[in-house]
């Protein structure tokens, strides 16, 4: 199954990533938490029902999870891949809209974190944009409201999403496309180079016809400036 859909499908079930410590492998996990909200009850499973030691949650930091490098569990892959495919996707933007209903930005935070391609974000943003108003160009200076808590939280989470497919997207290039941007790369630096040089000319040359003017005395370099001229 594509990350594509298993980290909206993820989301669509408010599932958590969970983990023992030192586990290179993380699990999803849907139901209650111990009343500290940070490890799940004994008596519970994770969605592959995989009997484990303890699970600790995964915590995110405000609009970003970090996963610390592992890698999903494939059995709770499975079980939500078949998941994914029991239910009916959308044709349209009105059941579009109605599938994604109940996802929280803490959902898609999981969901950004378990991307693996730069489509899987694009399907992310439209999931975004189906369930909360435009992220807004900047974060608010103070929380002073919950209409300003929101504004902060859709600013981090786009964020966290750009970053993600800008990320993604360096990965998915393909030698040619990585040759091609370093020599994109150092032709802007050369280009800025030459800008940045000929406004220093440029300054050096206005100092040195502004001390001629006054008639103070030239410097050499200056005067081989003005005769450059």
């Amino acid at each position: 199954m594509s990350g594509q859909h298993l980290g909206l499908t993820a989301a669509r079930l408010h599932a958590l990533p969970v983990a023992r410590p030192g586990s290179e492998v993380f699990h999803l996990y849907v139901g209650p938490l111990t009343p500290t909200g940070r490890y799940v009850p004994r008596t519970a499973r994770s969605v592959c029902s995989a009997r484990t030691r303890r699970l600790t949650v995964i915590q995110r930091a405000g609009s970003a999870l970090d996963l610390g490098g592992r890698r999903v569990c494939g059995r709770c892959s499975a079980r939500l891949s078949a998941e994914s495919r029991r239910a009916e996707q959308p044709t349209n933007r009105d059941a579009a809209a109605e599938f994604h209903v109940g996802i929280t930005l803490g959902d898609l935070v999981l969901a950004i974190a378990m991307a693996t391609s730069t489509a899987e974000t694009h399907r992310i943003g439209f999931a975004m944009g189906l369930r909360f108003p435009p992220a807004p160009t900047k974060r608010p200076k103070e929380i002073a409201s919950d209409r300003d808590a929101l504004h902060a939280a859709l600013f981090d989470t786009n964020a966290e999403l750009l970053r993600t497919r800008d990320r993604l997207r360096m990965a998915e290039r393909t030698p040619e496309q990585v040759a091609a941007d370093e020599l994109r790369r150092e032709t802007e630096d050369d280009l800025r180079a030459r800008a940045a040089a000929g406004r220093r000319k440029s300054a050096a040359m206005d100092r040195a016809i502004d001390r001629r003017n006054r008639g103070s005395y030239l410097m050499p370099h200056e005067r081989e400036l003005l005769n450059s001229a």
